[in-house]
């Protein structure tokens, strides 16, 4: 399994914020300094680097399989039973935005688009892609990477259809966590005050008091 990101996610917060966090509103000299940290802070909790799991700001992502991605592992070993699975694959680094595709190489090694496919599982915490309504998976080559699935994660304001606001340029408008955008201004005043690999005794040597306990509840666990 591979997880590529298409679109990588807008800063989680701006520079202004990040001043305000460290007091240093009435000058620019640490503007650079800072703009470096506000990707650090975000980088920690962010989908692909951080180690929650989840998604924060609206990103697209590419899962990238193999021929037997969509199979029962009984079912790995007898390519004749491979259009029975009915499991759901699932999709890595919530919450569920939406699905933009799903294309994969059948058996004859053509490129196929499969539409139709739906989203169960959490969508919020753990969503899962599975077949179009009254099908199976179809067969696909033994090419690796040969299943492809993109679709969109992150907190994403929500109409009153539940459907993404979308913005005048068409993008997804985010809705960050007030929990997680704290969180990144917590980290990043703790690496602004704290600028080399060790602290003076009697200093500060764990993260800022309060982060953990405001990620906590949004670490997904596999």
């Amino acid at each position: 399994m591979n997880c590529v990101q298409i679109v990588p996610p807008a800063a989680l917060l701006t520079l202004n914020e990040a001043k305000r966090q460290v007091r240093r509103t009435d000058d620019t000299d640490d503007d650079d300094y800072l703009t470096g940290l506000i990707a650090v802070a975000q980088a920690a909790i962010e989908a692909g680097s951080g180690n929650l799991g989840r998604s924060i700001m609206p990103q697209t992502w590419e899962l990238r399989l193999g021929a037997d991605a969509w199979l029962m592992p009984f079912d790995r070993c007898d390519r004749s039973r491979w259009s029975a699975g009915l499991h759901g694959i699932p999709l890595p680094y919530p919450p569920m935005i939406a699905l933009d595709s799903v294309t994969y190489r059948d058996d004859t090694g053509a490129q196929q688009v499969l539409t139709g496919c739906q989203i169960g599982g959490d969508p919020a915490n753990a969503p899962l892609l599975l077949p179009p309504a009254g099908r199976t998976w179809p067969a696909t080559s033994l090419a690796p990477d040969s299943v492809r699935i993109r679709y969109r994660t992150g907190y994403a304001k929500r109409d009153e259809d539940g459907e993404p606001v979308l913005d005048d340029a068409g993008k997804v408008e985010a809705a960050a966590p007030p929990a997680l955008k704290h969180a990144a201004l917590l980290l990043l005043a703790h690496l602004y005050e704290y600028r080399a690999a060790a602290v003076p005794v009697g200093s500060a040597v764990t993260l800022p008091l309060g982060f953990e306990s405001l990620v906590q509840p949004f670490r997904v666990w596999s």
